[in-house]
Parts: C-alpha cells; structure tokens; sequence
C-alpha cells in the first residue's frame, strides 16, 4: 500500500500504520 500523498488517510490506512508502529 503506497500513500499518494491523501489528504485524509482512511480507516484500512490506519490500521496499517498501527500495524507498523507495532512492528517497530
């Protein structure tokens, strides 16, 4: 999933930057 610089992530786009921040 590449971020094409969107004004307003959506709710499946959080996830996956929680699920990277889990990550790290």
């Amino acid at each position: 999933m590449v971020h094409s610089g969107t004004p307003t992530p959506s709710p499946p786009d959080l996830n996956w930057i929680g699920s990277k921040i889990s990550y790290i």
